[in-house]
């Protein structure tokens, strides 16, 4: 399943600035959803390259990389705001990926079979994060958790859902 939200603006195309301008970018898209065997694919890969969106839902049923991997190739990350995460790779790790997040709010696992690291919770409060949101089958460190929430007094987390 793809779901492709395009801004009002697609019905004025603008010419993308040069900085963005792989074979074909799409400046317009502000929600991006794909959901499948995501990592299995390499098109799946170049796809995400033509992309900045504001928000960004990846559901991987696939085994094969690391989701993460998948983060690395959008090439202004810095633009997306809103994050949701779903996928069963026990190995991966978040905290290098989620780095060049430099502007998002909101982070969401879903059904992620994994056991988030150390690491993990460190890369939460270089982030701007006021949202954050764990769903079924994720394995949370409660002591790092209540660090991030009441021994980093400066960070804008508001909001923590735990289903």
């Amino acid at each position: 399943m793809t779901n492709v939200v395009r801004s009002p603006q697609v019905l004025t195309p603008k010419e993308a600035p040069a900085e963005h301008q792989p074979d074909a970018y799409f400046p317009s898209v502000e929600i991006l959803d794909l959901a499948g065997a995501l990592t299995s694919y390499f098109s799946i890969y170049r796809l995400l390259s033509r992309f900045s969106p504001t928000a960004l839902r990846l559901a991987d049923s696939s085994q094969l990389l690391p989701l993460p991997s998948l983060l690395a190739f959008l090439p202004k990350p810095e633009f997306t705001k809103v994050v949701s995460l779903s996928g069963s790779d026990p190995y991966c790790s978040f905290a290098r990926a989620l780095r060049p997040f430099n502007l998002l709010l909101s982070l969401t696992f879903k059904s992620y079979s994994t056991s988030l690291k150390d690491a993990f919770y460190s890369a939460l409060l270089k982030l701007p994060i006021k949202r954050l949101h764990f769903e079924r089958d994720c394995t949370l460190d409660i002591e790092l958790l209540t660090e991030l929430l009441h021994g980093h007094l400066l960070h804008p987390l508001r909001r923590l859902d735990l289903r």
